[in-house]
């Protein structure tokens, strides 16, 4: 349960503190550079497990630990892309709040 836990609070978190660290330094455009940089570690990670790591050959199912990959993780660099995206999304509408409250401040309405 940890596990499940860290995997799906991890790309959020970074996501989120990405975001909000390009805003600062960028002003503008950061949140589609957090989106291309999300979309690069997914596609990454897809290539890196599909090509690159050890993929059981014999047909009888005794490959032990290191055998084929499961459906599960194919899925798992999409899921880590929509939890970034949801960080990105929550760094923007973050930024945007606090940029409302900044420019229009805590003055009354003008009547």
């Amino acid at each position: 349960m940890q596990h499940v836990i860290a995997i799906c609070l991890v790309p959020f978190l970074l996501g989120l503190v990405l975001t909000l660290a390009l805003r600062a330094w960028l002003r503008e455009g950061a949140v589609w550079w957090a989106i291309c940089v999300g979309l690069v570690l997914a596609v990454g990670l897809f290539v890196h497990w599909h090509y690159f790591t050890y993929h059981c050959d014999s047909g009888d199912g005794g490959c032990g630990d290191m055998g084929d990959l499961s459906e599960l993780d194919y899925v798992l660099p999409f899921l880590g892309f929509v939890l970034w995206l949801l960080g990105v999304g929550a760094a923007a509408v973050l930024s945007h709040l606090t940029r409302v409250r900044r420019d229009h401040g805590d003055r009354p309405p003008e009547s």
